[in-house]
């Protein structure tokens, strides 16, 4: 189960190293919007068709919902914040090298941390925060040698 696990993992860490590419490659031709919003459209007809076709999208389950209301709301908010998330990351992704930008991504547990006790009033276990302390120290380091060598780069064309 475990090693099942892993190279799932490590399969959705291929494909998204493979999008993280592909994007940054795009955002030297194409605007924003298309990269964003075009992809986002394409996203929710593919997610909204193999749903349907898996039997996931199911109206008597939504309609039995305790809230339907509060869970509509929520799914608009989340989906509204997706929408920008995945906007500012695509800016940061057409301005900076990939090898800036996607090392920051290693912040999302920090902040899941943050906002997992907020929202949800979870405590995170001692051995949970030096895992995400370490990811984090991780990144950082990662993006320090990246920035270096960048630097370095320049440095070395005379500006």
């Amino acid at each position: 189960m475990v090693l099942k696990g892993f190279f799932l993992a490590l399969t959705a860490a291929v494909m998204q190293s493979a999008m993280e590419g592909t994007r940054k490659y795009a955002s030297s031709f194409l605007p924003l919007s298309s990269l964003v919003y075009i992809v986002s459209i394409l996203d929710s007809i593919l997610s909204l068709t193999v749903s349907y076709l898996l039997g996931a999208f199911d109206l008597k389950t939504l309609h039995s919902l305790h809230r339907p209301g509060t869970f509509a709301l929520i799914v608009l908010f989340s989906s509204l914040l997706l929408l920008v998330s995945k906007g500012l990351y695509q800016k940061a992704l057409s301005l900076s090298p990939l090898s800036l930008t996607v090392p920051y991504l290693s912040l999302t547990p920090a902040m899941l941390l943050v906002s997992a006790f907020t929202f949800l009033g979870e405590r995170p276990s001692p051995n949970g925060l030096m895992g995400v302390g370490l990811i984090v120290l991780a990144g950082y380091l990662l993006s320090r040698l990246n920035l270096d060598g960048v630097k370095g780069v320049k440095g070395g064309k005379g500006g």
